[in-house]
């Protein structure tokens, strides 16, 4: 943001001229660059916020009852926001996360009307690179704390390439790149940059829509 002085030559503006956005701030006048909101439309998205409205019409047309349920359930889970702070969902949110993750993970239409009566079963506990992975791949093997049930599965999160093997990279980093079957105990990630680094997050989700933690690992792409 720059200050300025006699903006498009009057003592005040307001409002956008080109590129240029210009405003008052504190008794200055000041311009920034025009920038225009970007509203991301690909038919993925579109589908991904279908859900969610649906969803949350969804929890509308519970009983009563069952609202309580999943309200009972929420005060029992604690997640953790972008700052890292812990917090107790409302009922409607625990619904339509655990709903939207059935729906994601495992292809369920109609949403439980009731929460889970039980915790995850197992977690991921540990990640590491296998070795096999032909060029430009990654071959990812994890393990787990508990048994996983039966055609459950986990999630995979990997972030951009680096030429450097010292970054810690952040949460945000993250992109989603799929699902596996639990039970492989390995995923291969394909088409990345040969010799790159990248960040990998695992996850489980039991077949309920529950998510456990992620656990992540800082691997080198094969060049063979």
């Amino acid at each position: 943001m720059a200050r300025v002085k006699n903006p498009l030559g009057s003592e005040q503006a307001r409002g956008a001229k080109g590129q240029t956005v210009f405003m008052g701030w504190r008794g200055i006048q000041t311009a920034r660059a025009r920038v225009a909101p970007t509203n991301p439309r690909t038919s993925a998205q579109l589908a991904a916020r279908a859900k969610l409205t649906a969803l949350s019409r969804s929890w509308g047309t519970l009983s009563k009852a069952n609202a309580a349920l999943w309200n009972a359930y929420a005060k029992n889970l604690t997640l953790t926001d972008s700052l890292g702070q812990s917090y107790n969902p409302s009922g409607i949110n625990a619904f339509v996360r655990v709903n939207n993750l059935l729906w994601l993970v495992y292809g369920t239409s109609t949403p439980n009307t009731t929460p889970p009566a039980a915790a995850p079963t197992a977690q991921v506990s540990s990640t590491s690179k296998q070795t096999g992975g032909g060029s430009g791949e990654l071959e990812v093997g994890f393990s787990f704390s508990g048994t996983p049930a039966a055609l459950s599965r986990v999630q995979i999160m990997i972030t951009a390439g680096s030429n450097s093997p010292n970054r810690q990279p952040a949460a945000s980093e993250y992109r989603y790149h799929g699902y596996a079957l639990a039970s492989t105990g390995d995923v291969t990630i394909t088409g990345l940059t040969p010799n790159a680094w990248y960040g990998v997050a695992i996850r489980y989700i039991d077949p309920h829509g529950q998510p456990t933690g992620y656990v992540t690992g800082y691997f080198q792409a094969d060049s063979k």
